[in-house]
């Protein structure tokens, strides 16, 4: 069945090919910082400055070279512009290193924000049961922000830092050739390769660590989430030491996975830091040889000494820096799971002729939930879809919204709705779900929304017909208030009223009504359904309604009758022997 097909289908998706480290510093330089045309202009300029502040640094070791051999020589006034020339030349050094931080930061947090909007973005393209079968609230945060640091990472550390060191290492060891010959370069050079295979390999290693450390991070955020969004629950059932001892046990296994990752990162720092000593001991013992057999002057001794602490500050960072990189390849790498579509989805312009459900069949985990369905519809008509509480009306509905996998076929207009684009599908329809979900954004916005092109008119007459112009109106800024977090400000019956105007207001072909009355008084529910059902009559739309209630099947066209291994039309008579002996009727 379909879940199966799906199931299978994520499988694949999750054994794709991880994607290369290259491919990641491709994407990032093209996206991030080639196609951009500030940060495309400012890139040489500011790896210019960098350059030219690390030669400096060189060229200071020159200049106490020549201090060296000056104070041998006893010339007072060269030891005196040599002092000046390199305070300048220090000075110098300094701001030139500062600079292209000022000019690239912003590009930098640039690239931050444009891959947290590419991430987010990603989510919501997600196919619907992709999104809530594989990610958890918290981990989608998790995922958003360590994506977007990862590419703030590896620009800062590949524009500003891994290029500029990497030069200066080689233009050290060209200078300490010209100066001091071959056996001190090879034992630097040689140092070199035992320190990047080093970090190279315990890096390589940690890439597990690292990726076992963002997975328990997850699970600490999905928790926090969990428990939070569910406070009214947990207060009520004074269960507030339960919701600790789970977030403590996932908190220890996160404890104990940052551990391995900062014992891991700690360890490899002092095995660098022991390869620059054992360099820096051999090459001072070259050195002091070298002075004392006269094959090196006093100034040529300063001139390694000062570069070498330079090129050790140099090593120890690159490093660091690399592991710093390791752990933000690691968050770049983490893919959003989708299956791709293999054909262009087609559009349509409008709902003109009928809804047909072929076969339709629903599985979840190997589970039959509801088979056979096949209900035709046509446009105006108003349908009660009824049958026994979880036997899956309100899935039925998703299939028509494509929220849920199904086998058999939804035609719209003679179109299998697969092979139409969701957007387009969907903004036919007008959904009001059980749960009055509102934004934590103002009235109008929630009343807006999935429709901007609303006139304040039209607004308020909505409101008006569903009597809750006066309450908003009430309210400390009318239709510019907040509703709170999930409308927590309003009564559930408010939201109720808003969810309904906002179906309205989007002026969809197909109203599909997901139990919308669930939470509120029979008297209440009577209410907003006639009304709704008036403005759908005026207007010539479709509804599609889960009902529970007998009065009302009494509003609608036909009435179908869903059970697990079928569903077929029934009359209003039939219908209230169906519902009593069932006992499904909302009391």
């Amino acid at each position: 069945m379909s879940n199966n097909h799906e199931s299978d289908d994520l499988k694949n998706n999750n054994k794709q090919t991880e994607i290369s480290s290259f491919q990641v510093f491709k994407k990032i330089f093209v996206c991030y910082i080639w196609k951009i045309k500030y940060t495309r202009i400012i890139l040489f300029p500011t790896l210019f400055l960098i350059i030219i502040s690390k030669c400096l640094d060189v060229y200071q070791s020159e200049i106490l070279q020549k201090i060296a051999e000056t104070l041998e020589k006893d010339q007072g006034k060269s030891f005196a512009a040599l002092l000046i020339l390199l305070l300048f030349i220090t000075i110098v050094s300094s701001i030139l290193q500062e600079v292209p931080n000022l000019l690239f930061i912003s590009r930098i947090t640039n690239s931050y924000r444009l891959e947290a909007i590419d991430t987010f973005k990603k989510f919501f393209s997600l196919k619907y049961p992709n999104f809530y079968n594989n990610y958890k609230m918290g981990e989608i945060n998790s995922t958003i922000e360590r994506k977007s640091s990862a590419v703030y990472d590896i620009i800062d550390i590949l524009v500003l830092n891994w290029l500029p060191t990497l030069f200066f290492v080689v233009y050290v060891l060209v200078k300490m050739f010209s100066k001091l010959g071959i056996y001190i370069t090879l034992v630097i050079a040689v140092s070199l390769v035992i320190y990047t295979a080093a970090t190279l390999v315990i890096a390589y290693h940690r890439r597990k660590i690292i990726k076992k450390y963002i997975s328990n991070y997850n699970l600490c955020s999905n928790q926090i989430y969990d428990s939070f969004s569910n406070f009214e629950l947990v207060k009520a059932y004074n269960s507030e030491n339960e919701e600790l001892r789970k977030y403590n046990i996932v908190q220890k296994t996160y404890e104990k996975s940052a551990n391995i990752v900062w014992r891991s990162m700690y360890m490899l720092s002092a095995i660098q830091r022991l390869i620059i000593g054992l360099q820096t001991l051999f090459v001072l013992y070259i050195g002091i040889y070298g002075f004392i057999t006269h094959k090196f002057t006093t100034g040529l001794l300063v001139f390694y000494l000062s570069v070498n602490a330079f090129l050790g500050t140099n090593l120890h960072k690159l490093g660091w820096l690399y592991v710093k990189m390791s752990q933000a390849m690691v968050n770049a790498k983490i893919r959003i799971i989708d299956i791709e579509e293999e054909e262009r989805l087609m559009d349509i312009a409008s709902f003109k002729q009928e809804i047909t459900f072929k076969n339709v069949s629903i599985m979840r985990s190997n589970r039959i939930i509801v088979q056979n369905v096949n209900i035709c519809i046509r446009k105006g008509e108003k349908i009660a879809i009824i049958g026994p509480n979880g036997i899956g009306k309100s899935t039925i509905l998703k299939c028509l919204l494509k929220f849920v996998d199904y086998d058999g076929k939804i035609i719209i207009d003679g179109f299998d709705i697969k092979k139409i684009n969701d957007d387009s599908l969907r903004n036919k329809i007008s959904y009001i779900p059980q749960n009055s979900q509102l934004l934590n954004e103002t009235v109008r916005y929630n009343l807006t929304y999935g429709n901007n092109n609303i006139t304040e008119e039209e607004i308020i007459n909505e409101c008006m017909v569903f009597d809750i112009h006066n309450t908003i109106m009430r309210l400390e800024k009318g239709y510019d208030s907040d509703v709170g977090s999930n409308g927590n400000k309003l009564s559930g019956g408010e939201k109720q009223k808003i969810s309904f105007v906002r179906a309205v207001l989007k002026k969809g072909d197909i109203f599909v009504l997901d139990e919308p009355t669930a939470n509120i008084d029979k008297n209440s529910e009577k209410k907003l359904i006639k009304t709704i059902l008036s403005t759908v009559d005026k207007n010539e739309k479709t509804i599609i309604m889960v009902a529970h209630t007998i009065e009302l099947l009494k509003s609608f066209d036909r009435i179908f009758y869903i059970q697990q291994n079928e569903s077929k039309c029934v009359t209003y008579d039939e219908a209230i022997g169906l519902m009593k002996q069932t006992n499904f009727e909302k009391k």
